[in-house]
């Protein structure tokens, strides 16, 4: 196993001493290792910075991405460019000039999925599966180059499944709902304050990701502050995750759990593809694992191939 396979290994009342140990020197090492990780990466590659991270207006239609709220459909501002039958609800303007405009956009996703063995024997075989279905609806409302909002609603249905697993069921709920405030309006500089539910994935989403696997995403409710300047592209993050309930408009953040931390990248021109270090730890106590009080902790290193330098540091914690 891969040490991003590790994680929540269980540690029960025999192993006090090693839980102290852990509890006192865990998270005050992993913040200083972080930290000169960081400081050696501004100091190595700040010379080379190249073009600031914006994203530039596409040319012409682009594949959907994971994240809803990365597509930019500005260039159907060019009524020559408008050549599919959606394109009309993907940009409708709101003024003259078209700087404000609204797009609408939607999934539906069917799996059927099939287990053997689901629970090691210990109930009766079952050969029947269950069908999961995921429809998502979300606007996109742009005024001007500098405030945006974005509003997306879920729902999660899971048919034939006795036994629903947590984020395979919520039959309707506001998965993302914030706005975006560009603090200085420069073309050269973005400084992007994000408030509201949202949903996060950074790298290749083995740590920080919106859980697109299971049928229910991953959204967090909190503050994200987006500086792009010179090659570099930063993220500071202050956020709880999201609970996923099963009922009508019942998700709500998580108190008992903060998700903070600060993400960095910045693009290496001698080098098309390079690998960058991210760091994070999990902390959660008090969890019941084979009828003994045990807490429970993860953290995790790693390299990730994303032809730019990513350096970062990530705290869940659970008080």
């Amino acid at each position: 196993m891969s040490d991003w396979g590790k994680g929540f290994v269980p540690r029960c009342s025999t192993m006090r001493r090693s839980m102290q140990a852990t509890k006192n020197s865990g998270p005050r090492f992993g913040i200083l290792f972080s930290s000169i990780v960081l400081v050696m990466g501004v100091c190595t590659f700040s010379v080379n910075a190249i073009a600031h991270c914006e994203t530039p207006t596409p040319k012409g239609p682009e594949p959907f991405k994971q994240l809803r709220y990365d597509e930019n459909y500005s260039y159907l501002g060019d009524e020559k460019l408008r050549t599919e039958a959606l394109d009309r609800i993907k940009y409708i303007p709101l003024n003259r000039s078209g700087t404000a405009y609204l797009s609408i956009g939607g999934e539906i996703r069917e799996r059927y999925e099939i287990f053997q063995n689901r629970t090691w024997g210990a109930d009766p075989p079952d050969d029947n599966g269950y069908l999961l279905q995921r429809y998502m609806l979300h606007s996109d409302l742009h005024l001007g180059s500098r405030v945006r909002f974005f509003f997306q609603l879920k729902s999660g249905l899971a048919s034939g499944e006795l036994t629903v697993r947590p984020p395979d069921k919520d039959k309707l709920d506001v998965n993302q709902g914030f706005m975006d405030i560009d603090l200085i309006g420069n073309s050269d500089r973005q400084v992007v304050l994000r408030v509201g539910r949202q949903e996060l994935q950074f790298g290749s989403s083995r740590i920080v990701s919106a859980r697109e696997g299971p049928n229910v995403r991953q959204s967090f409710d909190g503050f994200r502050l987006s500086i792009c300047d010179a090659g570099w592209k930063l993220d500071l993050l202050a956020t709880r995750p999201v609970e996923t309930n099963t009922g009508y408009f019942d998700d709500s953040p998580d108190h008992t759990r903060s998700f903070w931390g600060l993400y960095a990248v910045h693009s290496v021109p001698f080098l098309s593809r390079t690998r960058g270090t991210f760091r994070s730890r999990n902390r959660t106590r008090n969890k019941a694992f084979n009828r003994s009080a045990c807490v429970a902790a993860s953290s995790g290193s790693g390299l990730q191939l994303r032809g730019s330098l990513s350096v970062g540091s990530v705290w869940l914690r659970s008080y």
